[in-house]
């Protein structure tokens, strides 16, 4: 009987020791949410640990809202259409773009718009073929260089605008086959 008694002390024994570090770790984990600025929290408990996330998508500390991964989602078929057409070196239309679906996700978004992804590749061989002169093709390219690499505010007009002004340059100056033309090409 003593030595059931014994274990049965030992039994206690544990859990008064598991439980007296579990306290421990409860304060230790208290003075680092409060060290970090986080609100206080007890163990387990939900909605705090809901209230202490960040759902700005402008804000630094964003957490994405996203849950889970949605094969075929709206969003996901925008993006990776912009990301296949940047690998082919393909100018991505404005008109072609899933603004909607783009923008559920704006720091994905601004990631997305920028000239290396929109932009493509300027087939100049195939503009010298069709009569453009040299002087007229260094122009073009040295207008291109200028174009900043992504739009200059962060949000959904200013990528929406950005791309659309894209369009409007590509369309207009590869029209033109001489310098004179570019220079009587409607305003830009």
């Amino acid at each position: 009987m003593k030595g059931n008694q014994n274990a049965k002390k030992n039994g206690v024994q544990d859990e008064i020791e598991a439980a007296r570090q579990m306290r421990i770790e409860q304060k230790e984990e208290k003075e680092a949410r409060k060290k970090a600025g986080m609100p206080e929290t007890e163990l387990f408990d939900r909605s705090s640990a809901m209230e202490d996330s960040t759902w700005d998508p402008k804000s630094q500390n964003y957490r994405y809202k996203d849950t889970g991964y949605i094969a075929g989602s709206r969003k996901e078929n925008a993006a990776n259409y912009i990301k296949h057409q940047a690998k082919n070196g393909t100018h991505v239309k404005e008109m072609d773009i899933d603004w909607q679906g783009i923008e559920e996700n704006p720091r994905q978004a601004k990631q997305l718009i920028t000239k290396s992804n929109i932009f493509g590749k300027v087939d100049w061989d195939g503009l010298k073929e069709t009569g453009m002169t040299g002087s007229a093709g260094f122009l073009i390219d040295r207008v291109y260089a200028s174009v900043g690499a992504e739009p200059a505010e962060d949000n959904a007009n200013a990528r929406h605008n950005y791309s659309v002004a894209i369009d409007g340059l590509r369309d207009r100056l590869e029209k033109c086959r001489t310098v004179k033309e570019e220079f009587t090409t409607e305003k830009l």
